[in-house]
């Protein structure tokens, strides 16, 4: 599994990518999603407060950003996929079961306008029952 061609959860990512004034590694739409992975140069403090800038920055922005060091990657490249997947499994989740959850939702407001504007105006008696649970 990698990042090109749509192989994790179908996300589409962009290498070397612009927000703003900065160049991302991989950027992802889709997700809102920014993956950077970052060599040992990136421990130095002046390095590190400009990183910490960028972060800020495209966070601002609404990206979430995910951040590695070149060696974690090398390590153990199947945790780091992992660990870049969860955003977009749970994307994904909404994604697929958004359209039912609205539609649930909007059933459910119908109903209860529906009963309130019927228990003022009519006495509830046999056969004036609203199936609201279907």
């Amino acid at each position: 599994m990698r990042l090109r061609n749509r192989q994790l959860h179908g996300a589409k990512f962009r290498r070397q990518h612009p927000i703003g004034q900065y160049i991302v590694d991989f950027f992802c739409l889709e997700a809102h999603l920014v993956v950077e992975f970052d060599g040992g140069w990136h421990a130095e403090d002046l390095r590190r407060s400009r990183d910490e800038h960028r972060t800020v920055y495209i966070q601002g922005q609404g990206y979430r950003v995910l951040c590695f060091w070149n060696n974690e990657v090398t390590a153990d490249v199947t945790g780091v996929l992992q660990r870049i997947a969860e955003p977009l499994f749970f994307r994904s989740l909404t994604w697929r079961f958004a359209p039912r959850l609205l539609k649930f939702a909007r059933r459910r407001l119908l109903c209860s306008l529906r009963a309130r504007t019927r228990s003022a105006s009519i006495p509830m008696g046999r056969g004036n029952h609203m199936r609201c649970l279907s």
